[in-house]
């Protein structure tokens, strides 16, 4: 009985152990993947000003051709 109490106790304090590595391991993944939400979002934002800013060059070129003429 006394050997069984031990081995639970040891093998408990492993299993706090163990849910401590996971919780740390889930906890870095997650920001891992919030770091690489927000840098795909930067991305896509970035990408969009120039495209927008291109689509204004085009405007105002067309413009200046449109005055000549």
């Amino acid at each position: 009985m006394l050997k069984s109490n031990i081995y639970n106790a040891v093998f408990s304090q492993a299993q706090g152990q163990g849910k401590e590595e996971v919780t740390s391991m889930k906890k870095k993944k997650k920001k891992k993947k919030k770091k690489k939400k927000k840098k795909k979002k930067k991305k896509k934002k970035k990408k969009k000003k120039k495209k927008k800013e291109e689509e204004e060059e085009e405007e105002e070129e067309s413009f200046r051709i449109e005055t000549c003429e």
